[in-house]
């Protein structure tokens, strides 16, 4: 009867670790421009604009995603150009642009900070009924500068824990496996 439970346990420990492991994925929104520790905002003139992008990826799996963006915050500062708000993601692809137009006030003072927040949420589009999914939101201000600062555009990727949960996943996985084999034999 004890052998039972045991068994009983270990399965039922592997199907919830292959539901968990499936919710994993490697998507994530890469940005030239952000907020916080070691901020990076974007500069701007009283009354110049600039058109800027970030980059979508879809990076583990095979199902394609969607990504509805929308702006949280600084409505009046930027704007989406392209014309839908939704973007579609294949598996295994990166680099999928949302290009935003950002324009600093007229009547901006010098040294004049603004924060625009834009949400990317990410939804499985195949997924029926109940599906899970994430929402990156990614914040950058706008500043007025003193003198214009000069800086090189090279991007940095959203920090993305997946392969690490994945790889927690499956050593919990070998563990419980390893316990129930002793503990039978036992």
């Amino acid at each position: 009867m004890e052998n039972k439970k045991s068994t009983n346990l270990a399965l039922f420990s592997l199907l919830a670790l292959a539901l968990t492991l499936s919710f994993v994925s490697a998507s994530g929104v890469t940005s030239f421009y952000w907020d916080g520790d070691n901020e990076r905002p974007l500069y701007l003139q009283p009354g110049e604009s600039k058109e800027i992008f970030f980059e979508l990826q879809n990076m583990v799996g095979t199902d394609d995603l969607n990504f509805k963006v929308s702006i949280t915050k600084g409505a009046e500062f930027i704007e989406l150009i392209d014309s839908n708000e939704v973007y579609n993601v294949p598996a295994q692809t990166q680099n999928i642009k949302v290009n935003i137009k950002v324009t600093m006030p007229a009547t901006a003072k010098i040294g004049e900070r603004h924060n625009v927040i834009l949400s990317f949420s990410a939804v499985n589009p195949s997924a029926s009924g109940f599906s899970l999914g994430s929402v990156f939101d990614k914040s950058f201000d706008i500043v007025v500068p003193e003198n214009k600062p000069v800086i090189e555009e090279k991007p940095v990727k959203s920090n993305n824990n997946s392969y690490i949960y994945m790889l927690v996943g499956i050593i919990i996985l070998i563990a419980i496996i390893i316990w129930f084999v002793r503990k039978s034999k036992n």
